[in-house]
């Protein structure tokens, strides 16, 4: 491992550990969270009898009601003063540099000696996220706006002459890429793990948790469910008329500046909230629920060390995952049949054991979802199903669809459908309840199938009908296309190794009704990752250590111990150092081989022949601290990525709406 790579992987373990600005100490893995999920238990009943604070006034209670426990967000002040959006990303786009800031190089850089040449299951990551994230973004606002109100963050390092969160735009990078970041958190298994037995409580049981939490100064989200969507708001208190009535008050980023409330019936324990519609500028609708459609997920469980989803030491790999999504653009999901027993990814009240369904939280109708299915669950056939479409005006929608096999395969699918064949989506079988899973891909079409296996990626461009199968057999995997009659028209076997370090890609395009076959090796990509993300990391650390120092005084030493201080110091300086090293003695940066690159034009230079003028919106410059930055060299080709920082892939009219529409 180079020594620039040891530094980022154990610096982005480091802040995973440890809450920035005086957040507790967390000594907590992946599979600490997954194994110790019962220590998320429901607070005392009596919490909600112990409620004696007199209401602030912009809480807006009757006389005779108390508050059990209060956070002081003022949503004017600590809110956005944006409300959430769809739409394609920009600002907060995942990127190369922003799945590195999170997963370390090793894990998403398959090659670091000229930039970072993506691993395939990284650049199919990439892709997944930049479609989904178009649905909505609450779940990542409702995260960041707490860690400022709790000073995980500062929001002065996130934009120049900001003092409160109102004061931040999303068009600022910084701003956008964190939003991205929590956005993405809730798809973690360490999150899943933390946050799934909470959907099996009370609503009551939750308002009580959610009120010790507050009154411990815990940070926490709460996950609303309906049968039209999924939505995530910040708790800000708790109140009671002691009788009948308690109600949750929250920030709904949905409506910057206002406090609504969630009111739950003691007799009945059923929610209602009249004011959840799952976007801004979309009609509100009436949500209401019981068990099973609300769920609460603290902040400190967001603040582990996650391995990313595609490596063997994450938890993803010992069952199949599915990960749906059209971008908000349709009610997307999956339709999973057991020999006979359908489950519909959309139905959040639907149950089968070994099966766990999580709907993105920030989506519209529908959703899209992260599908968990256990080999216990037994063998399967999926289908996915595009649903109802949300704009009149969309004729074509794409839909994306991810299969992450146990083992080394993860392969995507990627289709765009008008609205007369959205029955020509593909059906898929998949059996992984051996050491051997395999897969069957039953085409008809325009399709385009990614594969990851193991190093090795594969690219399918298949026209008609024509159907890819994937069986693992032992340290190997073997690929093939087959006709309308299964008769085997090409085939390959890998054993998902770069042979000699060369980092190519196979890609096929076949055509159904010509026949013709074509086969060719492409070159890897390469991406730049910029010295500003070792600046930001650098930054990060040092003020995650002026802060302890701060608080423990002379304390910090025997809190820590000697080996965590010097370890901790020694990152600092290879840090430092590393910075030092990517500056020539002119300040210029250098690049992985020493040399200097050339300098990237400013917003008033004339782009390159590379760069067309509006490939690079203004708000993409970078910023000095910049969490997650994101770099004007992390822009992929027009062959991998569009122009909106969403995966490739054909077809308009892809869910790419922008839903910032005033309230």
């Amino acid at each position: 491992m180079s020594r620039r790579r040891a530094i980022i992987v154990t610096a982005v373990f480091l802040t995973g550990m440890i809450g920035c600005g005086g957040g507790t100490p967390l000594e907590t893995s992946a599979d600490d969270v997954a194994s110790e999920s019962a220590s998320i238990a429901p607070a005392d009943g009596s919490t909600l009898d112990n409620c004696v604070e007199e209401p602030r006034a912009d809480l807006g209670l009757e006389p005779g009601w108390t508050v059990c426990a209060d956070s002081g967000l003022i949503p004017p002040t600590d809110g956005f003063g944006f409300e959430n959006w769809g739409g394609p990303p920009t600002s907060d786009a995942y990127t190369p540099s922003l799945a590195v800031s999170m997963f370390g190089e090793k894990a998403v850089c398959l090659d670091t000696s000229n930039g970072c040449v993506l691993h395939p299951a990284a650049q199919q990551w990439i892709d997944q996220m930049n479609l989904a994230i178009q649905g909505g973004r609450c779940e990542g606002m409702a995260v960041l706006s707490q860690r400022f109100l709790e000073g995980r963050d500062d929001v002065s390092s996130f934009q120049a002459g900001a003092s409160a969160t109102s004061e931040l735009s999303r068009d600022e990078v910084t701003v956008g890429t964190s939003i991205a970041r929590w956005w993405a958190s809730q798809t973690f298994p360490a999150v899943r793990a933390a946050t799934s037995p909470t959907l099996e409580w009370e609503p009551l049981d939750i308002a009580a948790r959610v009120a010790e939490a507050l009154r411990d100064g815990e940070g926490a989200t709460i996950g609303l469910y309906s049968e039209v969507g999924a939505h995530a708001i910040t708790p800000i208190a708790v109140s009671t008329d002691g009788a009948t009535t308690v109600v949750i008050h929250v920030y709904d980023n949905n409506y910057p500046g206002r406090i609504l409330p969630v009111f739950i019936d003691r007799a009945s324990g059923e929610w209602t909230y009249d004011m959840a519609a799952t976007n801004a500028g979309v009609d509100s609708e009436v949500w209401s629920g019981g068990v099973g459609t609300m769920d609460l997920t603290l902040m400190d469980e967001r603040e582990v060390a996650v391995p990313a989803p595609w490596t063997d030491d994450s938890d993803m790999k010992g069952a199949t995952v599915l990960t749906v999504s059209t971008g908000g653009a349709s009610a997307a999901g999956v339709e999973l049949d057991f020999s006979g027993e359908v489950l519909d990814s959309r139905n959040v009240l639907q149950k089968r054991d070994g099966v766990s369904v999580y709907p993105f939280r920030g989506a519209r109708r529908g959703t899209g979802a992260v599908i968990v299915i256990e080999a216990r669950a037994g063998a399967f056939s999926a289908k996915p199903v595009i649903g109802e479409v949300l704009d009149d005006s969309t004729t074509t929608v794409r839909m994306v669809l991810t299969v992450d096999l146990p083992g080394k395969n993860s392969t995507q699918i990627d289709g765009s459908y008008e609205e007369t064949d959205f029955e020509a989506l593909p059906s898929i079988y998949v059996d992984a309840t051996n050491d051997d899973p395999s897969m069957e891909i039953d085409g008809d079409g325009s399709l385009m199938v990614d594969v990851a296996y193991g190093d090795e990626g594969y690219e399918f461009d298949l026209e008609g009908d024509v159907d890819f199968s994937f069986e693992e057999s032992g340290d190997e995997g073997d690929l093939s296309l087959l006709d309308d009659q299964g008769n085997s028209i090409w085939e390959d076997s890998s054993d998902g190794e770069n042979a000699d370090g060369e980092f190519t890609e196979t890609s096929i395009d076949y055509d159904a009704e010509t026949g013709i076959l074509e086969e060719s090796s492409i070159e890897a990509e390469s991406y730049e990752l910029d010295v500003e993300l070792l600046t930001w990391i650098l930054d990060t650390l040092q003020d995650v250590l002026d802060d302890w120092v701060a608080v423990l005084g002379d304390g910090f030493a025997e809190f820590f111990g000697d080996e965590f201080i010097e370890e901790f110091t020694s990152i600092l300086d290879d840090i430092e150092a590393e910075i030092a090293d990517g500056d020539d003695e002119d300040g210029e940066p250098e690049s992985d081989d020493g040399s200097v690159p050339e300098e990237e034009p400013s917003s008033e230079d004339e782009p390159s022949e590379s760069e067309s003028p509006t490939d690079e919106p203004e708000s993409d410059e970078i910023l000095p601290d910049a969490p997650g930055t994101t770099v004007v060299d992390d822009e992929p080709s027009s062959d991998d990525v569009s122009d909106d920082g969403s995966g490739g892939g054909s077809g308009d009219g892809s869910g790419d709406v922008d839903d910032d529409v005033e309230p």
